[in-house]
């Protein structure tokens, strides 16, 4: 509940501090006192868009405040996720100033307004007579349906369930776009795989290759200085034969001095390696490479086409080749595995779908058993209120389509006369009409829910005499299970209410301010009598107030 509400340097108020206790509270006053005013403060605890016109004369900064008392365990959830400490009694504030900035404060933690409506709409509502036009949305009538037959749960459940598979569709077309991408894309990826597999990248070494075709082709000049070089080493004469003669000289020197030993053995090594050099020679000039004409070929057509790529794609080595190599057939692989994430996801949803069709034929089966004593207790609260005749039924059908709200097709009908065909609310009554219709479905949801404080402002607004009479005993005792405020001009309403604010104005000098006070049972007397008769208060207007009162 509100507890205190402390407004500072906002319009006409230069500071007023309001304490309030539970239940029916009436706020009364003179037009143009100021009763908007207190109204427009709470709006901005709502989160609505600040009019730096409303900062008063004396400060650069308007500040609202209310003290709310709440249930910590309730909005555990709601501080955990905003990092703000939990209080029973939890402050909430709003500056404005002339610099045109805004400040929303929770338990003295800056939050941003998002976060300061979501968590003051849990605990006020306002509710004016233009918010009787709420009667005339169609989501406002399934939601108030919900309320009254106890369907709200099942509603969102099924809403849950919904959303859920908006969202799965929705994931559905977005793989499959992609998949439609990637099928486009398939035969041209497929052909580019198709010529680098056809390479061997995993088993051929290209650079190798490319040696080997060279030797191919310089087969002849390698022949023949291969040839030469065996010659050099092996004939009568040459490189090792001089070799041997200066390793005898070698020998003969080692005999004498252990120096010609370490040449000997040097000259030896020589000697071996080269004969190593001529064994190597020979055998590969016994190998003839113009015989394989056919293989060297095929290696040619083999590098050709290796080349190819390379420059087709871009890539500077082998290494490049495979890299894209990879890259395609992950492609192909996240192909196949998107068919399969897309059938996957199908099937999600057809079982949503079915669920959905199971949850929706409950709902609309609960609410239709539920419309006709709604409809009864309606009436007798409209009866109540001096609308006899009147009459108010939720016309439902069941619809293939699905919404948020189900596959239930609702219209809200209204007739204010015996004899008049009911048509759709929103095409038929008046404001006066709405307003006692709208109060009369507040009660009943009050029966149902523990709502928020409520406002009521001017919920009266167009009645008079005994319709106001009861107006003021249905407030009273739906304050009985809430705590509710009614702004209102009418002393049938404000003699109902167990406290009484009374809104004025007041000169200071050359200003004006708003004043608002809480009345003692005298004044409380005085004031409806005043509602009832003017500024002349006689006997009869202060025993009336009394009788009123009662």
């Amino acid at each position: 509940m509100l507890k205190q509400l402390n407004v500072r340097n906002f319009a006409l108020i230069q500071e007023a501090v309001l304490n309030f206790d539970d239940q029916y509270t009436v706020i009364t006053g003179e037009t143009g006192s100021g009763k908007s005013i207190l109204l427009n403060a709470l709006h901005l605890l709502l989160g609505e868009r600040a009019d730096y016109k409303v900062i008063g004369n004396n400060g650069e900064k308007a500040i609202v405040e209310a003290t709310f008392l709440i249930n910590e365990t309730e909005f555990s959830h709601f501080f955990t996720e905003n990092d703000i400490d939990p209080e029973q009694e939890t402050i909430v504030r709003r500056e404005i100033t002339r610099q045109g900035k805004s400040r929303a404060f929770i338990n003295d933690i800056p939050v941003q307004l998002t976060i300061l409506k979501e968590f003051t709409e849990r605990l006020i509502s306002i509710h004016s007579q233009y918010n009787t036009l709420d009667l005339k949305r169609k989501d406002f009538q399934l939601q108030t349906l919900d309320l009254l037959a106890d369907t709200r749960q099942l509603q969102v459940e099924f809403s849950t369930l919904y959303e859920q598979s908006k969202n799965v569709y929705k994931t559905i077309e977005t793989e499959r776009e992609k998949l439609d991408q990637l099928e486009k894309d398939r035969d041209y990826n497929d052909f580019q795989l198709k010529e680098l597999e056809e390479l061997g990248l995993e088993k051929n070494n290209f650079p190798n290759l490319e040696e080997q075709l060279l030797r191919f082709e310089n087969a002849v000049e390698i022949q023949q200085l291969t040839s030469g070089i065996i010659s050099g080493l092996g004939n009568e004469g040459a490189v090792i034969d001089q070799l041997q003669s200066l390793k005898s000289i070698a020998s003969r020197l080692g005999r004498i001095d252990k120096e010609g030993q370490a040449v000997e053995q040097r000259i030896q090594s020589v000697i071996i390696e080269l004969k190593d050099i001529e064994t190597e020679l020979s055998e590969s000039a016994g190998r003839s490479e113009e015989s394989n004409e056919e293989h060297r070929q095929s290696l040619t057509e083999l590098l050709d086409k290796y080349n190819r790529l390379l420059l087709k794609h871009k890539c500077t080595d082998q290494h490049g080749l495979q890299a894209l190599q990879n890259q395609l057939q992950q492609t192909a692989s996240n192909t196949d595995e998107l068919r399969n994430t897309i059938t996957r996801l199908e099937q999600d949803f057809a079982e949503l779908k079915k669920q959905l069709h199971t949850v929706a034929g409950e709902l609309h089966t609960q609410r239709v058993k539920a419309v006709s004593t709604i409809e009864e207790k309606i009436q007798d609260s409209l009866a109540e209120l001096k609308l006899p005749d009147t009459r108010l039924s939720f016309k439902l059908e069941q619809q293939e389509k699905f919404n948020s709200y189900g596959n239930s097709s609702l219209s809200l009908l209204f007739s204010a006369n015996k004899g008049i065909a009911p048509v759709e609310i929103e095409k038929a009554a008046s404001g006066g009409e709405l307003s006692r219709v709208m109060l009369a479905l507040q009660q009943l949801i009050s029966e149902k829910t523990q709502l928020p404080t409520i406002f009521f402002d001017e919920i009266d607004t167009g009645v008079s005499g005994d319709v106001a009479q009861k107006i003021g005993n249905l407030l009273k005792q739906m304050g009985t299970t809430m705590q509710l405020f009614a702004i209102s001009h009418l002393p049938q309403v404000a003699a109902k209410a167990k406290h009484h604010f009374k809104v004025e104005k007041a000169a200071s000098g050359e200003t004006v301010q708003t004043v608002i006070r809480p009345l003692s049972y005298e004044q409380r007397i005085e004031e409806i009598a005043r509602l009832m008769s003017g500024e002349t208060i006689n006997e009869a207007a202060i025993s009336n107030a009394k009788a009123l009162m009662i």
